[in-house]
């Protein structure tokens, strides 16, 4: 009797295991950093999160901003407008799932930025940095991306006075962070 129940447990891990992977943050963070360097690692880490099965918030935030950056290499408008239109679906169903994760809020802001105002579709850009920036420990396991993401913040001109203070003030301390460790 003992073993027909180890028996039903061992197959219902093996078809939750089959049913798709889960990732963490640390292996979809480098991951996602391959993929501007490579198309060919872009469209991987793409299939690799397709087929993962059932997708954390971590995971739907990751393909939808992969998703995004698979629109440089296609032809035509409709095309492009209709990957944008699945990449939005997901950060949002994302954010929506976790709406305190800067880091999700970070590849929305991301996008949205990036939306040419004429398609009216950055509408979260102003919650997506107040959230970020309530959020100052943001990816700090991860200098390297966190200074990459305050620089881009800073660049994309959508801060107030107070708002660049802050993000340079963090920026320097990064930065020294940066230098202490090499």
């Amino acid at each position: 009797m003992m073993n027909r129940y180890l028996l039903i447990i061992i197959l219902l891990a093996a078809s939750n295991l089959a049913d798709g992977q889960s990732y963490d943050k640390p292996f979809l963070r480098t991951h996602y950093q391959q993929c501007f360097q490579r198309r060919t690692a872009l469209d991987s880490f793409v299939n690799i999160l397709e087929n993962s099965g059932h997708h954390s918030p971590a995971e739907e935030s990751y393909l939808g901003i992969s998703y995004a950056l698979t629109i440089q290499y296609l032809d035509g408008m409709w095309s492009k407008y209709k990957v944008l239109i699945k990449a939005k679906g997901l950060l949002n169903s994302a954010v929506e799932r976790d709406p305190n994760d800067p880091e999700f809020r970070f590849m929305r802001f991301t996008l949205e930025h990036n939306i040419p105002a004429f398609l009216c579709m950055s509408t979260h850009v102003n919650d997506d940095l107040k959230t970020i920036l309530s959020h100052t420990s943001f990816l700090d396991e991860s200098p390297d991306m966190k200074s990459a993401a305050i620089q881009f913040i800073l660049d994309s001109k959508r801060c107030s006075p107070q708002q660049i203070a802050l993000l340079e003030r963090i920026h320097a301390d990064v930065k020294k962070r940066m230098t202490a460790q090499k």
